[in-house]
């Protein structure tokens, strides 16, 4: 029994360690960097929040707000075409339409809807573009707010087979935004830095398979 404890206060602080390492990834201007251990340490504590033995097949995701460092672990509640609603343990949903970001609900400053771009535009290295943002202000009002984007690809990198890194730069009522993200050969979007909401801030979100 002695032993058993002993192995699980091990576990214990090998993943807080792994946690330190996770936020230790980032570079010192507050933008995030992705790496191989980083998506190591990720998969650990998703597995970890999710409840999940490493061996279910399925897909998840691991959403990090950037403005604290919080990491969350949703499993896939419904699926509609290319929309999917993914829900965490704390009843908390990201909805993606092809992979892209386009609504929140249960976390706080929610992005109520959003129209973005779809993975072939993003890729195409789309111009002049509209992009929205529907979500509430601080006295419930809702508010949207619209920009024009222009999506440009950099060269293949070594992130989850030889992803594809697209920056999306946006001008608008808010002033500048930029979006970030990681495509795969396959066309799915496997990592992404994405604007939420004024008040939220941005939500790096990642994409696990066993």
């Amino acid at each position: 029994m002695g032993e058993v404890l002993a192995m699980k206060i091990r576990l214990s602080l090998t993943l807080a360690s792994l946690a330190l390492l996770v936020f230790a990834c980032g570079s010192t201007d507050g933008r995030e960097k992705f790496s191989p251990v980083r998506d190591i340490v990720q998969r650990v504590l998703l597995e970890r929040q999710a409840g999940v033995p490493p061996t279910t097949p399925g897909a998840y995701l691991l959403m990090t707000r950037l403005l604290n460092g919080s990491v969350t672990a949703l499993t896939p509640l419904d699926v509609d075409g290319a929309v999917v609603t993914w829900k965490s343990n704390t009843g908390g949903q990201l909805v993606t339409q092809d992979g892209v970001l386009i609504a929140t609900r249960g976390l706080g400053a929610d992005l109520m809807s959003a129209e973005a771009p779809g993975v072939a535009a993003l890729l195409g290295g789309a111009s002049g573009y509209a992009r929205s943002y529907h979500m509430l202000d601080g006295n419930d009002t809702p508010v949207r707010l619209t920009f024009t984007c222009t999506a440009s690809t950099g060269p293949a990198q070594g992130v989850a087979g030889a992803a594809r890194h697209v920056v999306e730069k946006c001008q608008g009522d808010a002033g500048r935004i930029t979006n970030e993200y990681w495509i795969s050969s396959a066309r799915q979007v496997v990592k992404s830095k994405e604007f939420v909401s004024q008040m939220a801030g941005y939500f790096e979100i990642v994409a696990l398979k066993n």
